[in-house]
């Protein structure tokens, strides 16, 4: 069960890539994000009240929420959405990743999780896929321009989202629902947003079939979906372990471009993807199972 939620999360937010694509433009980007947690906030209730779950908390609960909703429902939305008239969505993708060791640091730091062998040995094989995966953008990356300013907003973005990593992963363990967190945190990062929203752009809406279709998939399946099961992640394998979907996710974006955009795959792509799966591999193989496979290899040599 936790490897196909695991599966679907980077299938859902692997193809977000593109939905997001169609959102930028007429319509001012903190409207647009307040628009999709606002939207999947009112689903995430609806589905409360018919269910009749608790949804009186006390203060310290929803503080957690509220910070929950402000990192990872708002303001990193809005970090990536900038980057991304900046840079290409390629090198976004490939900055995002570093949420999987800000994770594991800010879990060290937050939490007092060891760092384990496998996990950072893990990080350095899947983050050297990525690059790989990402070389051509790599290689034609300068200081000139904006670019500069979108890697820092990126960077911004993934430290926001894995600070949201770490107060969800403390949540759970003191028995917040998931369910309920992620609809008050989409509610609180709505209201942020909204207040965003008036003070700088203002609001606007975009009726053509392109936008509403594409917001209609982050609602349903980006927020209440995707965050729902990652929250689930989070609280099964912890913060550490979780982190390893924002460097999975971009492969899916990569497989769907190919598909819509005709995206070519080059020799460096296909080797970082290999790599990127060997790194997932390590993550998410216990120590002593890794012990015993090596273990069993060994026997028959000494046979031998």
């Amino acid at each position: 069960m936790g490897a196909l939620l695991y599966g679907f999360v980077i299938l859902i937010w692997g193809l977000t890539w593109i939905a997001i694509k169609y959102q930028l433009g007429e319509v001012p980007m903190a409207a647009s994000i307040c628009y999709r947690s606002a939207a999947a906030a009112l689903l995430l209730f609806a589905y409360l009240a018919l269910r009749r779950r608790r949804l009186r908390f006390g203060l310290r609960d929803h503080v957690r929420m509220a910070a929950i909703g402000t990192l990872m429902f708002s303001v990193n939305y809005l970090f990536v959405y900038a980057a991304e008239q900046h840079i290409s969505s390629g090198l976004v993708a490939l900055v995002f990743a570093m949420t999987l060791p800000l994770n594991v640091v800010n879990s060290a730091i937050f939490l007092r999780r060891p760092i384990g062998r496998m996990v950072a040995l893990g990080a350095v094989v899947g983050l050297g896929g990525m690059a790989l995966v990402f070389w051509a953008d790599l290689s034609a990356f300068d200081l000139t321009g904006g670019t500069t300013l979108g890697v820092a907003q990126v960077f911004a973005g993934a430290m926001c989202f894995s600070l949201g990593n770490v107060v969800s992963d403390r949540a759970q363990a003191a028995g917040v629902p998931i369910v309920q967190t992620e609809a008050y945190g989409l509610l609180y990062g709505a209201a942020l947003l909204a207040v965003i929203a008036a003070l700088t752009t203002g609001f606007g809406f975009d009726l053509s079939v392109p936008y509403v279709s594409s917001l209609g998939y982050l609602v349903v399946f980006g927020s209440v979906i995707g965050f729902g099961l990652y929250l689930t992640i989070i609280g099964r394998i912890g913060a550490q372990r979780a982190g390893y979907v924002t460097v999975l996710f971009p492969v899916v974006a990569l497989l769907a471009s190919t598909i819509l955009e005709g995206y070519v795959w080059t020799w460096y792509a296909l080797a970082g993807t290999v790599l990127i799966v060997a790194g997932n591999a390590l993550i998410n193989t216990r120590p002593e199972v890794l012990k015993s496979l090596l273990r069993h290899r060994r026997e028959p040599l000494r046979r031998r």
